[in-house]
């Protein structure tokens, strides 16, 4: 991992000079890894002009100063710098800065409890007003009222009766012809209790046996239920992996000639191995990042995978690596300059896109 940066005269952690130097030592690692900013942007999910503003120090450009933070931890992450303890010292660093100037807010003149005498004396003359027009209307209301009997007359004592009303006609009632008187229905005699008693015992079940009948039901029950077929043994055979002498020789092979430098356990228990044949940027990290695996892997690089269903694999060259499955040599991840993200590192996940390609 590459050393950390050192904090320097720095007093303006978004613009000034200890930026600029993080800036330029990023820089100098991307070039000299042969990565352009589109290459690492792709990888790390991270706008280009968002690296570029890393590079020149200008964090201030990025929205956001958690997300510009958080940006810098991450590249330097994948330069392979010290990416939490840059972060701490451009943190440390602002806290140099001065406080925030406080603003001082001038408070208004308290205004006067009373009212102005403008306000009283026309409250006063408002209320003369209403008192005026009120008085002069109780004094002329007799007098409109004079008026109007005078015009529409005294009103009648009594309403003359309207026009009476014929009486109804009675109607005749319905007449209701005769009708012939139905026959009786003959009823039956009841039966006498002699009879009654002979039906029954006529109709009584025999006596059955309670230990034949059990043994009748067992044995109807018996040739009802299946006979359960015995479960399967899953197969939990392990492939057989070649010794690791032979798969060091099939690495050679596949990397072009070149003796395999080997990271992880080479032991030969591994059921996938990934082999450079040329430069490329690999990680390998588990779904809940308790394990990962990050390195720029040169041609005859070998990497043992340990054998978990949770791994993915990223590479920034599909084309210069090359997997071994269970001994078994498979051809490249894609073209050359690829660029591959969450790959699954299981063997059946493999096996079939392989078997798609």
């Amino acid at each position: 991992m590459n050393e950390p940066f050192a904090a320097g005269d720095a007093k303006d952690p978004l613009s000034g000079p200890l930026l600029r130097q993080i800036g330029t030592h990023l820089r100098l690692a991307r070039e000299e890894r042969g990565q352009s900013l589109a290459e690492v942007a792709a990888v790390l999910r991270i706008r280009r002009t968002y690296l570029q503003n890393l590079e020149d120090g200008e964090l201030a450009e990025i929205p956001g100063r958690i997300y510009a933070l958080g940006f810098l931890r991450t590249y330097a992450d994948f330069l392979e710098f010290d990416g939490e303890a840059i972060v701490d010292e451009v943190k440390r660093a602002n806290e140099e800065l001065p406080e925030n100037p406080q603003l001082h807010v001038r408070e208004p003149l308290p205004e006067s409890q009373r009212p102005p005498l403008m306000l009283v004396g026309a409250s006063v003359l408002l209320a003369a007003l209403v008192y005026a027009g009120w008085t002069y209307w109780q004094a002329h209301d007799g007098d409109q009222l004079n008026v109007a009997q005078s015009i529409v007359g005294p009103a009648p004592e009594t309403l003359e009766p309207t026009a009476a009303v014929a009486p109804t006609e009675e109607r005749p009632a319905p007449v209701v012809p005769d009708l012939p008187a139905l026959p009786a229905i003959p009823t039956p005699p009841p039966e006498s209790v002699d009879d009654l008693s002979a039906e029954t015992a006529e109709t009584t079940p025999p006596d059955i046996d309670p230990a034949a009948a059990e043994a009748t039901v067992d044995a109807i029950i018996e040739r009802a239920e299946p006979t359960p077929e015995p479960a399967a043994a899953p197969d939990t055979a392990e492939p057989s992996l070649p010794a690791p002498e032979t798969l060091l020789a099939l690495i050679e092979t596949e990397s072009g000639g070149t003796s395999p430098q080997p990271y992880g356990d080479a032991s030969g228990s591994s059921r996938i191995v990934l082999v450079a044949t040329a430069p490329t940027w690999v990680r390998v990290r588990s779904g809940d990042e308790d394990f990962e695996w990050t390195r720029t892997m040169e041609q005859g690089d070998a990497f043992f995978v340990p054998n978990r269903d949770d791994l993915a694999l990223w590479t920034g060259n599909a084309g210069g690596l090359k997997i071994i499955l269970d001994g078994e040599a498979q051809p490249a991840l894609g073209q050359s300059g690829e660029v591959r993200r969450d790959i699954p590192l299981a063997v059946d996940s493999l096996r079939a896109q392989y078997a798609d390609d």
